[in-house]
């Protein structure tokens, strides 16, 4: 067989895989550049006009709501009105459940997705930062202490796991047993009480809760409820958010308000905290050394983890290394830190071309 044939298959099963890869971490930030249930109403001179300006009306919301989801409030205040094209444009799909037209009126639900890089790049040429991906997964345990301070994890009394498992939640996403067998054959409620940390950690890698783990906790003293939620990272405490409040009647709706408040809380500080401007981003020329295919896609995967890394432009391939230009925003001190957390490490190897490896394991305090 020809071997410039062979190298042009070889390659072109390398694009076709590559792109693969990426549509399907796409999907797992889907949700952050998608609005559900989009309730739209609107009037005009007849259905079809009717139904044109509700469909402009729920991709407007969609996009407000995608737009508060992953850009910091002291930036989404500010942020100018979009032009209605401007949003089509954006737009990848929608999809329409729950249809009512008459005459001169149209209802429906929308399910609408965006494309992210438009908006990406939207943001980017107004000089706003933004997440550019969605935090680990948290496994979400929800404590219930009743007014005799019976302590319930999903038996059917708690309403409480029933408000965290209802809620709407996107740039930190939650995991929440439901209390199936198999959970009750996991999760063993005197080691959340006991603060068993070695079970933390093992339910981490049970339900591929790669954050770590938070106990929500909420204890009922009659006419007010008290909250504590604290959460474990690799069985490190590293955070307790606590409050107060007060209800009358209707304690399900008081245990989703906290849940609300909650998550509105935690994901506000994480828009903070991981907002990256991408309008100064910059890129490095970089070599990959190989040992086979499968280490160029492995290591592609890594980097497309790291929500700083904006784009990933494969220059050449051959049997022993890649060369890529590497673009990446919020500076090289922190890229190489990123790197390191993906067991990566980055090097100036001669003048502008950089190199990046796995990180050695050093064994020089290994003992035969």
């Amino acid at each position: 067989m020809d071997k410039k044939y062979i190298k042009l298959l070889i390659l072109t099963l390398l694009i076709t895989i590559s792109t693969y890869v990426k549509q399907s971490m796409a999907l797992d930030n889907d949700a952050m550049f998608s609005a559900l249930s989009i309730s739209v109403d609107a009037v005009d001179k007849d259905a079809t006009l009717a139904r044109k300006q509700a469909i402009a009306n729920g991709q407007s919301l969609g996009l407000f709501k995608v737009l508060e989801r992953i850009v910091a409030p002291k930036d989404f205040e500010n942020l100018p009105e979009v032009p209605d094209e401007i949003i089509s444009d954006m737009v990848q799909d929608i999809s329409v459940s729950d249809e009512k037209t008459s005459k001169v009126r149209y209802i429906a639900n929308l399910d609408i997705r965006y494309k992210p890089e438009s908006i990406k790049k939207y943001l980017k040429d107004l000089g706003v930062s933004f997440v550019q991906a969605p935090s680990k997964p948290y496994l979400l345990l929800p404590l219930y202490y009743s007014q005799s301070n019976e302590v319930f994890l999903w038996e059917s009394l708690n309403s409480w796991a029933k408000a965290w498992i209802m809620a709407d939640y996107s740039v930190i996403p939650l995991i929440i047993p439901e209390g199936n067998e198999e959970d009750i054959k996991n999760i063993d409620i005197k080691d959340i009480l006991s603060i068993n940390k070695d079970a933390f950690l093992n339910w981490q890698k049970l339900y591929n809760a790669n954050g770590g783990v938070i106990i929500a906790e909420i204890k009922d003293l009659g006419n007010r409820l008290k909250f504590k939620a604290i959460k474990y990272e690799n069985g490190v405490e590293k955070e307790v958010i606590q409050l107060n409040y007060s209800y009358k009647n209707d304690l399900a709706s008081a245990l989703k308000t906290i849940v609300k408040n909650y998550i509105l809380k935690t994901e506000s500080n994480y828009r903070d905290s991981h907002s990256i401007n991408i309008a100064d981003d910059t890129f490095l020329t970089v070599v990959v050394p190989l040992s086979s295919i499968s280490d160029w896609l492995n290591i592609e995967s890594k980097l497309k983890e790291i929500a700083t890394i904006t784009k990933i432009e494969l220059k050449a391939i051959k049997k022993d290394k890649a060369q890529i230009e590497l673009w990446f925003a919020d500076g090289l001190d922190n890229l190489s830190t990123s790197l390191n957390e993906k067991e990566l490490e980055i090097k100036l190897v001669s003048d502008d071309i950089y190199e990046i490896t796995y990180i050695k394991e050093d064994d020089s305090n290994l003992k035969e």
